[in-house]
């Protein structure tokens, strides 16, 4: 019976009548390092709102240090701020792992980032200050 439901999920798999959960499916990309997979399973990710699955891929590329994978990540729009369960973002984990090629390239992203983040804190605090229209200004910061 086990053997039947393998082959009928297939079939329906290759008749694009069944869909491979896409978290399941980046996770696989990250582990065979297969770029062009990733990069497929961060679209249909995008489609359906998985920013956390796409953030969490980053923290499992950087695990496995592919770099490649981890660019394509962040590209996508993957939250520079979630950590794993030990708190590490994934550029801490790059750097205790001493991954150093992952490391340089990220790096670079994380400190903009960062800047980015202080800038709106500072600009939210002038508001705050000079009593402008804070919702206005929230508003502005995401975007709408």
């Amino acid at each position: 019976m086990k053997k039947i439901m393998i082959f009928m999920m297939y079939f329906l798999f290759q008749q694009g009548l069944f869909s491979v959960d896409p978290n399941h499916s980046l996770t696989l990309a990250i582990v065979n390092d297969d770029l062009e997979a990733a990069r497929d399973a961060i679209a249909r990710l995008k489609d359906s709102d998985g920013i956390y699955a796409i953030s969490m891929g980053l923290i499992k590329a950087c695990v496995l240090n592919k770099t490649d994978i981890a660019l394509a990540l962040i590209e996508a729009g993957a939250d520079l701020d979630v950590t794993n369960f030990q708190g590490d973002t994934a550029l801490d984990i790059a750097k205790k792992r001493n991954y150093n090629d992952l490391e340089a390239k990220i790096a670079p992203i994380y400190q903009a980032h960062k800047e980015r983040a202080t800038e709106r804190l500072y600009q939210l605090a002038r508001a705050i200050e000079s009593e402008d229209d804070v919702e206005s200004f929230k508003a502005q910061l995401r975007g709408k």
